[in-house]
């Protein structure tokens, strides 16, 4: 096997554009377990938007991906979990989720539930 399909990776890296690393570093710097990024490098991630799957290329007999692979791949991740929308909304404070909590109870006697 030569490579799973990423040419433009392999480019990428001999050109020194993007740096190398192996599922071990990317274990390590996403705090997961080497198999882990090794199974995202061989078959992805299912998100509610399909699969996403960390790019990578077989080097040297070795399956490899790149620093900004892996930033590229958390992005996306990401991306799928919230719909695109990356910013959480503003915490309520505790007086305000009082007040919408008396709301939807006068809505709820209002209505006869």
């Amino acid at each position: 096997m030569q490579d799973t399909g990423n040419a433009g990776l392999i480019d990428r890296i001999l050109s020194h554009s993007e740096t190398r690393v192996g599922s071990a570093w990317i274990g390590k710097a996403l705090g997961v377990n080497t198999s882990t990024a090794f199974r995202w490098m061989a078959k992805g991630v299912i998100t509610p938007r399909g699969r996403i799957k960390l790019e990578s290329a077989m080097i040297g007999g070795r399956l490899c991906s790149t620093r900004e692979a892996v930033n590229r791949f958390t992005a996306a991740i990401e991306a799928a979990r919230t719909g695109g929308h990356t910013e959480q909304p503003p915490a309520r404070t505790p007086l305000k989720r009082e007040k919408a909590a008396e709301s939807a109870e006068q809505e709820l006697i209002a209505i006869g539930a």
